[in-house]
């Protein structure tokens, strides 16, 4: 019992990805924002729409570097939509900042038309 103390403490402190104990329960947000369309054609707008106020969303590509990030206009928006001009067909992360200070992570295919 001892070694699985000791083996929860260290792995709470351990961060993995980024994510660690202390902040794993503020990614708990996966259900809370819908995005679409996905997969988005080129040319499209990406919609967001949320059960609670957003403060920014910020698209990835695969290997993790920004391609936008777009902040929230006012305290209470739930509903956003980015002009993702600049993405080639390909796999992408978007990150949904929430006011409770809660995120979403979703995956977003783009296709060409």
């Amino acid at each position: 019992m001892k070694n699985l103390v000791t083996f929860i403490i260290l792995f709470s402190l351990l961060p993995i990805n980024g994510i660690n104990a202390q902040n794993f329960s503020k990614m708990n947000a996966e259900n809370k924002a819908k995005v679409y369309p996905n997969p988005l054609l080129i040319g499209q707008d990406l919609n967001i729409k949320s059960d609670i106020a957003i403060s920014n969303v910020e698209i990835l590509d695969i290997i993790g570097k920004q391609i936008k990030l777009q902040e929230s206009d006012n305290f209470d928006t739930k509903e956003m939509s980015i002009r993702l001009e600049q993405c080639k067909q390909g796999v992408y992360i978007v990150k949904i900042q929430f006011q409770s200070g809660e995120y979403a992570i979703k995956k977003l295919l783009v296709k060409n038309q």
